[in-house]
């Protein structure tokens, strides 16, 4: 589990909720990364010996990839959300009617099933 992995080299985003989590569970060895893809490239090299992260992210990045491995149960919870200016109104409504446009038409699944980041824990 993520605990045995305490001590090792684990990779993760810079400024994340998974790299928060390690810090105040005193992890002493945490790599951090700037982009996604590069946490996965030095588990494959053998730079970390995990790596931590959403589990849209992961998934994607392991999937149909013998060489990873998902292991141990999910920690924490985590949700998304889209940032605009305080004063953009005009977008913020745009982003919230085609939002609601594809939630009605059943899209949000299609979407993320397509991109292969959706799965039972999600």
């Amino acid at each position: 589990d993520l605990e045995d992995c305490s001590n090792q080299p684990i990779g993760t985003l810079s400024g994340s909720a998974a790299h928060d989590l390690m810090k105040a569970r005193l992890f002493t060895n945490i790599v951090t990364y700037d982009g996604q893809i590069e946490p996965y490239q030095d588990l494959r090299n053998g730079r970390v010996n995990a790596v931590l992260l959403d589990v849209p992210i992961a998934v994607y990045n392991t999937t149909g990839k013998p060489e990873f491995k998902p292991v141990g149960k999910l920690e924490g919870w985590g949700g998304y959300g889209i940032a605009l200016r305080r004063d953009d109104d005009e977008l913020a409504k745009a982003v919230d009617d085609a939002l609601a446009t594809i939630a009605k038409a059943g899209k949000v699944d299609e979407i993320v099933r397509k991109w292969n980041i959706w799965n039972a824990e999600q």
